[in-house]
């Protein structure tokens, strides 16, 4: 993919260096009124995000949390996830007594990284590293670089976290010129200080002495609640595939692009689908019939290597193995329609219990999953392909309700997916009692689920004896 050759030399103690080291530990100079009901407070947090290219950035982050008790250890733990486009850099990490003195240091070796994903093969990493103390309150230092090679989405800055006050927080992004980038406010009225150098532009935010937010079990998802700003690019690049972003159509045209070609399919097999499909009365019960042959014939399986977190497989390679992830499984069903002159869209969504939609005047990558549209005069159809159990027709909290990005003829299209009734979810058990003279008796049960309850009919029925 990457041509180019981008050389960097740096030591921690380089890194030390990009950082003001002037960051008082006294608890006494925070004000109380950040104090007040908090469990950690950030005491000075840089972060400069610096856009060099297309696909070329670097991100540094500096920040210093003063843990006040037990309910903040959750501040303890660095966390940072790369894959083939991000990359951990450099990192130190350093841990402080209530006097201010250095009891703990450790640097990127001593940080332990695991492989991750849901699926099958992923190139995702994590790495992390935990610390432990007894006694609170303790100060922790970050330092990390991320070097960034292929970009679709900017780092948001994240504001305020639950329970968590900031004395100083600096947020810095510095873009060319050509490029420029877009942002977005999310719960908060707050600015950007912009200045122009050169062939660069640079966007600054600083906020100073922020109460902490007090969590709430059951409460709307953190995107919905707590303040921050959004970020986006107006062009952006992945391997050798270049993008616009300015509008969910030209968004879309992106993501076109990436499966030109992947929906093909033998002669043989558009004729076996022919077949099964020879005697439905309509169109509704072929992608019916399609529907139901794909759940009992194909399987979920995420690989996720690269550009391959984006572009599907092809059609006929997913035929071949019978299995795909949620890309691929959308695009053979739609390979499949389309043999058989039904037209359907795949529709990107950000899939999860609880999520917000994604905002229809901010276009930006917030895209998870992948699932398919049949559209009709009315009531489209809307399919989980990675499902073997949802119900034809039925997509459930994991993606209903929220704004899908239909991938039409003419690119991007913003489009609501439908929301369930609770008369649509319902769970029934019914029970019969069979007893004996003797005292002893059966009991025999049956349930029932539907919509999101349907996950929980895993057995039609049970017997077990008094």
């Amino acid at each position: 993919m990457y041509k180019f050759t981008f050389l960097v030399i740096l030591s921690l103690a380089g890194l030390s260096n990009v950082y003001p080291q002037s960051i008082s530990y006294d608890l006494n100079s925070i004000p109380d009124s950040i104090k007040k009901n908090a469990s950690s407070v950030v005491r000075s947090e840089s972060i400069e995000f610096e856009i060099t290219d297309i696909d070329r950035a670097r991100l540094y982050v500096h920040r210093v949390v003063t843990v006040l008790n037990e309910s903040g250890e959750h501040a303890l733990l660095f966390q940072e996830q790369t894959d083939k486009f991000e990359s951990l850099e450099d990192a130190e990490i350093k841990l402080y007594n209530a006097a201010g003195k250095m009891i703990e240091k450790y640097k990127q070796k001593d940080i332990s990284s695991v492989s991750i994903g849901d699926g099958l093969i992923d190139d995702a990493k994590f790495y992390y590293k935990q610390t432990h103390v007894s006694v609170f309150p303790v100060t922790i230092e970050y330092s990390y670089i991320k070097r960034y090679k292929g970009i679709i989405t900017y780092p948001r800055y994240e504001i305020l976290t639950p329970e968590e006050g900031v004395e100083n927080s600096t947020y810095k992004v510095r873009v060319p010129k050509d490029q420029d980038l877009r942002f977005k406010e999310k719960n908060i009225h707050l600015s950007p200080v912009v200045t122009e150098q050169d062939k660069y532009k640079t966007y600054t935010w600083t906020v100073q002495n922020l109460a902490p937010v007090k969590y709430e079990e059951g409460a709307v998802s953190y995107e919905s609640r707590y303040p921050s700003i959004l970020l986006a690019p107006n062009h952006f690049k992945l391997d050798d595939y270049e993008g616009d972003m300015t509008s969910w159509e030209s968004f879309g045209k992106w993501y076109a692009n990436l499966k030109q070609g992947a929906d093909v399919l033998p002669e043989e097999r558009k004729k076996f689908y022919a077949d099964l499909v020879k005697l439905a009365k309509d169109d509704l019960e072929k992608v019916r019939i399609i529907y139901n042959y794909l759940q009992n014939n194909f399987r979920y399986v995420s690989i996720q290597l690269g550009i391959g977190g984006f572009k599907p497989f092809s059609a006929q390679y997913t035929d071949e193995k019978k299995y795909g992830d949620c890309k691929a499984l959308c695009n053979y069903m739609q390979t499949v329609l389309s043999s058989l002159d039904i037209k359907s869209y795949q529709a990107l969504i950000n899939a999860d219990y609880n999520r917000e939609p994604v905002d229809p005047a901010f276009p930006c990558n917030q895209f998870n999953h992948v699932i398919l549209c049949v559209p009709r005069s009315k009531d489209s159809i809307w399919l989980e392909c990675t499902s073997r159990t949802n119900d034809f027709g039925e997509l459930g909290n994991f993606t209903e309700n929220r704004n899908a990005l239909m991938i039409t003829e003419n690119g991007g299209q913003l489009v609501s997916t439908p929301k369930s009734k609770a008369s649509d979810n319902t769970f029934n058990v019914f029970t019969s009692i069979v007893l004996n003279e003797n005292g002893s008796g059966t009991t025999t049960s049956f349930m029932k689920g539907t919509g999101e309850y349907r996950q929980d009919d895993s057995a039609a029925s049970g017997q077990s004896r008094l």
